[in-house]
C-alpha cells in the first residue's frame, strides 16, 4: 500500500496527445541541417591547413554552407512541425541558454580533445601520462555537477551557478595559456575548469524545460542536446584550425618525430594562443549566462 501511495504521488497527470493525424516529419529540415553543419565543420577543419582561407575552395564551401543554412531557416519557419523548434528559441531563457551551451561546449570539448595533444606534441609526454592528466578535469566535472545540484535544491535558482562557474573555467583556461605545463599545474587547473564547466549542463536542462513548459519538455531537452553537440563540434574544429594554422606542417612534423626544441616551442606557443582564445570564449559564455532571465523552481 505504501508503494502504491508513493507511485500515485510521483505519477504525472495524464495529458492530451499533441500529435495530429497525418502530420509529416521534417525530413528535409534534418537533411538541410546535417548538410550545412557537416560542410561548415569540414570548412573549418580544412581551411588554413589544406587550402588558404580566401581560396576558391574555401569560399565555395563557406558560401554553400551559408546557403544551406538560409534554406534551413526558411524551411523551419514554414513547416508545421519543424525539426528546429524556432518558437522555443524566441523565449529569452531558452535563447540565451542555448547560446551559453554552444560556447560552453566549444570550450570544454576543445580542452578535452586537445589537452592530450598539447602535452604529447609540445611537451613529449606519453599517451598514458597525458590521458591521466584528464582525470582531474573529469573529477572536477562530477564534483561541480553534484555541488550545483545541492545549491539549486537549496536556492531554487538554476540560472545563477553557470555565471560564476564559467568565470572560474575561463580563469583556468587563461592560466593554462600562460603557466608552464607541469603535472601539478595541469591537474589543479583541470579541477578548477571541471568545477566551473560542471555547473552548466544540469542547470541548463532545468532552465530550458521550466521556460518551455510541460507540453514541450521533449522539444526543450532536444534543444539543449542540439546546442551542446553543435558547440562541441564547432569549438573543436575552430580550436584545431587555430592551432594548426599557427604552425607550419614542417614544425609539427619536427615536434612529432624529432627532439627539435624550437619546433616544440612553436607548438607550445600555438596552443597557448588557442587556450587564451578558448578562455575568452568561455568568458563570453559567462556573460551570455548572466543574460538568462531569473528562473525560480
Amino acid at each position: 500500500m505504501a508503494g502504491l501511495a508513493v507511485w500515485r504521488v510521483l505519477r504525472l497527470p495524464p495529458s492530451s496527445r499533441h500529435g495530429e493525424p497525418g502530420q509529416t516529419h521534417d525530413a528535409l529540415g534534418v537533411l538541410l541541417f546535417a548538410a550545412s553543419a557537416s560542410l561548415l565543420l569540414l570548412w573549418l577543419t580544412l581551411s588554413g591547413h589544406r587550402f588558404a582561407w580566401l581560396s576558391l575552395p574555401s569560399v565555395a564551401m563557406a558560401g554553400t554552407a551559408l546557403i544551406l543554412g538560409a534554406g534551413l531557416l526558411w524551411r523551419e519557419r514554414r513547416h508545421p512541425h519543424p525539426f528546429l523548434p524556432l518558437e522555443l528559441l524566441r523565449l529569452r531563457p531558452v535563447a540565451w541558454t542555448g547560446v551559453t551551451l554552444v560556447l560552453f561546449a566549444a570550450g570544454l570539448f576543445a580542452l578535452v580533445f586537445f589537452l592530450p595533444v598539447y602535452l604529447q606534441v609540445g611537451h613529449a609526454a606519453g599517451a598514458a601520462h597525458s590521458g591521466l592528466l584528464l582525470l582531474p578535469l573529469t573529477a572536477g566535472l562530477v564534483l561541480g555537477s553534484n555541488l550545483t545540484g545541492q545549491v539549486v535544491a537549496r536556492t531554487g535558482r538554476p540560472d545563477v551557478p553557470p555565471r560564476w562557474g564559467l568565470v572560474a573555467a575561463a580563469a583556468a583556461l587563461g592560466l593554462l595559456a600562460v603557466l608552464p605545463a607541469s603535472p601539478a599545474v595541469i591537474g589543479t587547473l583541470g579541477v578548477l575548469a571541471g568545477l566551473g564547466f560542471g555547473t552548466v549542463m544540469p542547470t541548463s536542462q532545468l532552465v530550458v524545460q521550466t521556460a518551455a513548459g510541460r507540453a514541450r519538455l521533449g522539444a526543450a531537452a532536444a534543444t539543449v542536446s542540439l546546442a551542446r553537440s553543435t558547440g562541441a563540434s564547432v569549438g573543436t574544429a575552430l580550436f584545431g584550425a587555430l592551432v594548426f594554422g599557427l604552425m607550419s606542417n614542417a614544425e609539427l612534423q619536427a615536434a612529432l618525430h624529432t627532439s627539435d626544441p624550437q619546433a616544440a616551442q612553436q607548438v607550445v606557443h600555438a596552443f597557448h594562443i588557442a587556450f587564451g582564445c578558448a578562455a575568452g570564449m568561455t568568458l563570453l559564455a559567462a556573460w551570455t549566462a548572466s543574460r538568462v532571465p531569473r528562473v525560480t523552481l
